[in-house]
């Protein structure tokens, strides 16, 4: 069952951490959970290279699936919009790619996309070079662009999110996360107060893909805290919360509360 998730999943032109991710995700559904395969980190990243960001396939080199023709066409997307996409040299496939993500982050007009900034786009999920392409772009756009009336909000769901300052106990949380990957705080004695400092350094985190906090008895607290948490963190792929006195109406916020890719176990 590994070796065929792998087989299917290694040949994506996705950071390496990504890949694992969908590999793991694959094995624990096929088998309904009973197969949950576990990784180590270690891998040394080079910002200088792809960002960071670690490729088996470089991301120029995978080929796109064929898009149905006129399939921009058939996206909510306004003819300024459009016509943005056609000026940037992107392909028929990259412009469809582009226009689902950005309607995605609630950009569905030229309007919304003037308010957008250079991380915005960096955290569509889209191969890298595709996003050098749509910020040269819109870089471009900007620079042309004469003052206008101010355009209109974007979705409350792409503000955003004003952080206040952290508690102690967060920032104490954070320096742990700092530089790592995963990190372990099984059976720490952490409690609800200390989950809910935790949630609040995960929303800051950009570094962890993997947070084991088994047997802590963080209780609804602590729970509802974290799935806060998992709305706003962008990084995490694996949060483990086994025995923690998790009513079942925080296990459906937490579930409910992790985007695609993100597993949470327990």
């Amino acid at each position: 069952m590994f070796t065929e998730q792998l087989l299917q999943h290694l040949p994506r032109a996705e950071d390496i951490e990504h890949v694992l991710g969908y590999i793991v995700s694959g094995v624990q559904r096929a088998t309904n959970g009973a197969q949950v395969p576990w990784k180590a980190g270690g891998l040394a990243r080079d910002p200088k290279r792809n960002g960071g960001d670690i490729y088996l396939i470089e991301p120029a080199m995978q080929s796109p699936a064929p898009a149905p023709a006129a399939a921009l066409a058939l996206l909510p997307i306004d003819a300024q919009l459009a016509a943005f996409l056609d000026s940037c040299s992107l392909n028929e496939v990259q412009k469809t790619q582009v226009a689902t993500a950005l309607e995605g982050i609630g950009v569905t007009s030229a309007a919304h996309l003037d308010v957008c900034e250079e991380e915005d786009l960096q955290d569509l999920k889209l191969p890298p070079i595709t996003v050098r392409v749509l910020k040269a772009g819109l870089k471009m756009r900007k620079e042309k662009t004469q003052p206008v009336p101010p355009p209109p909000p974007l979705p409350s769901s792409t503000l955003p999110v004003v952080q206040a300052p952290l508690s102690d106990k967060a920032q104490e949380f954070l320096k742990q996360m700092e530089g790592k990957t995963e990190l372990n705080l099984n059976c720490t004695k952490m409690g609800g107060a200390e989950a809910s400092a935790l949630a609040e350094a995960l929303k800051v985190n950009k570094t962890l893909t993997r947070l084991e906090i088994d047997n802590n008895g963080i209780g609804d607290a602590g729970a509802s805290a974290l799935a806060e948490a998992l709305k706003v963190n962008k990084t995490l792929m694996a949060l483990s919360i086994i025995c923690n006195n998790i009513g079942d109406a925080s296990k459906q916020a937490l579930k409910s509360s992790a985007r695609n890719g993100c597993t949470v176990y327990g």
